[in-house]
């Protein structure tokens, strides 16, 4: 004689978004109960949002393997407003693997003949944690995974995708924690064989 049939229950967030369950319907004797409220439906997970990691403030000219240039991020690909900065430290030859490293930089482009950066994105704003990594490269070495991209959390690498043979322009991106770690704290992009990237090529996205 008192109450109400359930509430049905709501739909989770998620791409897509699940649909609310359907109430309850009362029923009873002699007079049936109200029923209960549809559940609502959940709702669509965000658009991610995307900085890029700009490279152009470099002077032209050779890099000094070793040097470490602060570099500034930004949600578009016009330099206007910075969102962030990210150091980027250039791999010596003993960093890498003991062999020649060759870095240039001439106008919008970055020539990487041999060895590679790593990029430090804990001093980015918390409320960037960085889900995905995206290096766009066009790549002259023609040996599967001659370039890599490497991601890292607290200096323990979590994940390692590579160039397919056949060199050309390729997609390197780094996968969505896999629920062992929140975040990536840090990423290196290397090469044994030469590559370069434009400017606004390399991109950190938090979904």
């Amino acid at each position: 004689t008192t109450g109400s049939a359930g509430n049905g229950g709501n739909g989770g967030d998620g791409a897509p978004p699940g649909t609310g369950g359907p109430k309850g319907i009362g029923t009873g004797d002699p007079t049936d109960l109200p029923d209960g409220v549809d559940g609502m439906n959940g709702q669509p997970c965000p658009l991610p949002l995307i900085w890029f990691i700009y490279f152009s403030s470099i002077p032209d000219g050779p890099i000094t393997p070793g040097l470490t240039i602060p570099l500034a991020t930004y949600a578009s690909m016009i330099a206007a407003n910075p969102t962030g900065t990210v150091p980027v430290h250039f791999k010596t030859s003993q960093e890498f693997d003991g062999g020649a490293v060759q870095y240039f930089k001439s106008g919008n482009t970055m020539f990487i003949s041999r060895g590679g950066f790593t990029a430090d994105l804990t001093t980015l704003p918390p409320t960037f944690p960085v889900f995905a990594v995206r290096a766009l490269l066009d790549v002259f070495c023609t040996t599967p995974n001659c370039v890599q991209l490497i991601g890292y959390y607290q200096g323990q690498e979590k994940a390692r995708v590579g160039v397919t043979p056949g060199g050309g322009h390729q997609q390197l991106e780094l996968p969505p924690p896999d629920g062992t770690f929140p975040r990536y704290t840090s990423f290196a992009l290397v090469g044994t064989g030469p590559f370069h990237f434009d400017h606004w090529w390399i991109l950190i996205i938090d979904p």
